[in-house]
């Protein structure tokens, strides 16, 4: 799990120091590795990890490119909701 974190941490930074709009052609390669880690590693640092990648690449991709990404980031969005909203509730019912 760790090396896999690492490995997107370099991901990000590497998408971060290049030139806006320079990985267009590596996209869905990247989305695709992305979807990956987020729906087979539960481990919280790897996801934490994939969402700073996905951060990265909305800053530095035009919005236009973004398409392909909506449907991923809107998906992972209503989830993390959820989960903070059965916590809230439980949390709640416990006091």
């Amino acid at each position: 799990m760790l090396l896999r974190s690492l490995n997107l941490r370099r991901l990000s930074y590497v998408l971060l120091t290049g030139e806006k709009n320079q990985f267009l052609t590596q996209l869905p390669t990247i989305q695709e590795k992305l979807v990956d880690a987020l729906r087979n590693v539960n481990a919280p640092i790897v996801q934490s990890e994939v969402y700073l990648c996905i951060r990265v690449l909305l800053c530095r991709l035009s919005p236009r490119n973004l398409t392909s990404f909506w449907p991923v980031v809107l998906t992972e969005l209503v989830s993390r909701l959820c989960h903070l909203e059965l916590r809230l509730a439980n949390f709640c019912y416990l006091q």
